[in-house]
């Protein structure tokens, strides 16, 4: 096998792999708005991949001979790929599963590198991969946290900002109330979107110029400083405009706020880095020697010109010295590929390939195992007062990508308020995962309500069918909130739903266990506002159910 041949395949064979991640988190990226850039981080990495390629050290002096304990790592890296796969096969949106997916691909990553070129390359290479991990998705946890954290400070310093403007406004937890209604501060206002490019670009416009670490770091901390000082200039114009002109103005104005907060941190960001390398740039008069390239066979340097000759001369063993050293380090790493067998390159895309079958057949087998769970349908009290049905917003329909949906609302006899909602995904809508994601503890929070205790797992049985709940307690302004959440699967093992609390790790693995994925699934919300305590809520919602569902056929 010829070097260039093995230099390809194992090139190929680590894009390949990366692919794999990339086509997992492709849902990820085009569900998620504050990922969307996602996409661009794969081009940009082998961009700066092949920048530094041009620039690379000669490989290192070949080392010690490969051992045992180096084959059994690098084994045990690949191994450890299968049970990733098929976990987050069925948990797509697992973030956990993802960065270990990604973890893993990195060290094997590095440890290509390291044999073909040794510590130097190592080092030198280790930014574009490094770089990769920028398209995964932050832990939910953090990013939650982070997001409500978020929402709420832009809230109170847009407040802040329309009392200077001497513009009425109060806050809600993260909901603007102005004299014309309510704004709401969601995910895209809150900050985290520019945020997350804003880092991505800082980390990229400080390896395109150069940058020392410091500087990269400060590059870095200017790219937060910009994202939330943009973000809350965009924020409170869109609820400056609506408190002249009406709610309605937000729907002009939202999109093209949000591209003038994107160009305007590039913009910035540039700035800044731009800056920063004019002052490192050396202030000395005289021309800075020509960086030698790579240079086609039979290319030759421009002729000295006579002042320059003497100094030529002077230097002349240098230079040489410099330029073959140079060349050498460019020439086709012979001795670095040789460190990587090509048995190794073509055991690797035999395992890929047989990670992909492997988890297919996996899923097909279990699912001959599922069994259709019996269907329902709810009636819904038209006849009751204030009752009022409509279809969520097209905002909502982006978010959560369902493929059916209503939203109602109606009060009973005795006054309570009851809101509920309604989703359904198809078998063959992979977005079902973002239903598990969206809870009421994240949406009612940013509308200012506090959850006072931690969701409660309850079953009702209605009409022979068995529903799993989740319960949750809010209160705000001296009312009590009951939220009851269903996830509902259309198929599943024995017809066995899984637990109300099916987002912890021990219900993942027992998917994957099953070889549960893309099963369809009903996502109903319902909430009440007006008993007056948890007990009453619960045994009023049990008597609302009875009458609300309804078994198909």
């Amino acid at each position: 096998m010829s070097e260039r041949t093995k230099a390809a395949l194992i090139l190929g064979t680590l894009v390949l792999y990366w692919g794999q991640l990339w086509n997992q988190l492709r849902l990820e990226w085009s569900a998620n708005a504050q990922y969307n850039y996602g996409w661009f981080v794969p081009v940009l990495a082998a961009g700066l991949f092949w920048r530094r390629w041009l620039e690379r050290p000669a490989p290192a002096p070949r080392g010690a001979p490969r051992g045992w304990g180096e084959v059994v790592c690098v084994a045990g890296l690949l191994l450890a790929l299968f049970p990733v796969r098929l976990l987050h096969e069925a948990n797509v949106g697992w973030r956990a599963m993802q960065w270990a997916h990604a973890g893993v691909l990195t060290v094997l990553s590095l440890w290509v590198l390291w044999r073909l070129g040794g510590p130097r390359w190592l080092r030198h290479f280790a930014f574009p991969v490094g770089f990769l991990l920028v398209a995964v998705p932050w832990p939910s946890r953090f990013e939650d946290a982070l997001v409500q954290g978020l929402m709420r400070a832009v809230a109170a310093a847009t407040v802040g900002v329309l009392d200077v403007l001497n513009v009425p406004a109060l806050r809600h937890g993260a909901v603007i109330e102005v004299g014309s209604g309510l704004v709401g501060v969601d995910e895209a206002c809150s900050g985290v979107r520019s945020l997350q490019t804003s880092l991505m670009l800082g980390l990229l416009m400080g390896e395109l110029y150069g940058h020392r670490p410091w500087r990269r770091v400060a590059l870095l901390g200017a790219a937060v400083v910009i994202a939330l000082s943009a973000n809350l200039g965009r924020t409170t114009f869109l609820t400056w405009e609506a408190a002249r002109h009406g709610l309605g103005s937000l729907d002009v104005w939202h999109s093209p706020a949000g591209v003038a907060v994107v160009v305007t941190e590039l913009l910035l960001l540039w700035a800044v880095a731009a800056g920063w390398a004019g002052l490192a740039a050396p202030r000395s008069v005289a021309p800075a020697p020509e960086p030698i390239r790579d240079r086609h066979p039979g290319s030759s340097a421009p002729p000295d010109g006579g002042g320059e000759l003497s100094a030529a001369a002077a230097l002349g063993s240098g230079v040489r010295g410099q330029r073959e050293g140079f060349e050498s380090s460019n020439r086709p790493a012979a001795g670095g590929l040789a460190r990587l067998p090509g048995s190794w390159v073509l055991v690797g895309l035999a395992w890929l390939g047989s990670l992909e079958a492997g988890t297919e057949l996996w899923y097909r087998l279990g699912e001959r195992q599922m069994t259709l769970n019996p269907r329902w349908s709810v009636r819904w009290p038209a006849e009751a007062p204030a009752y009022k049905e409509q279809t969520p917003s097209d905002k909502v329909h982006a978010t959560l990508r369902y493929d059916a949906g209503r939203s109602v609302v109606w009060e009973d006899a005795a006054g309570n308020q009851w809101h509920a909602a309604e989703l359904d995904w198809d078998a063959r809508n992979q977005h079902a995962f973002i239903a598990r994601g969206h809870t009421p503890d994240l949406c009612l929070a940013g509308a200012g309500w506090v959850l006072r205790a931690e969701p409660t797992p309850v079953r009702f049985t209605v009409q022979g069918i068995e529903l799993p709940w989740r319960r949750y307690v809010f209160e705000a302004g001296g009312r009590s909130a009951y939220v009851f959440l269903s996830l509902w699967e259309m198929r599943s093992v024995a017809g066995r739903q899984p637990g109300p609390l099916a987002y912890l790790w021990r219900a993942r693995v027992a998917a994957a266990w099953q070889a549960r994925r893309h099963q369809g699934l009903r996502k109903l919300e319902i909430a009440v506002v007006g008993p007056p305590n948890p007990e009453a809520a619960l045994a009023l919602f049990e008597r609302q159910l009875q009458a609300l569902i309804v078994p198909a056929g």
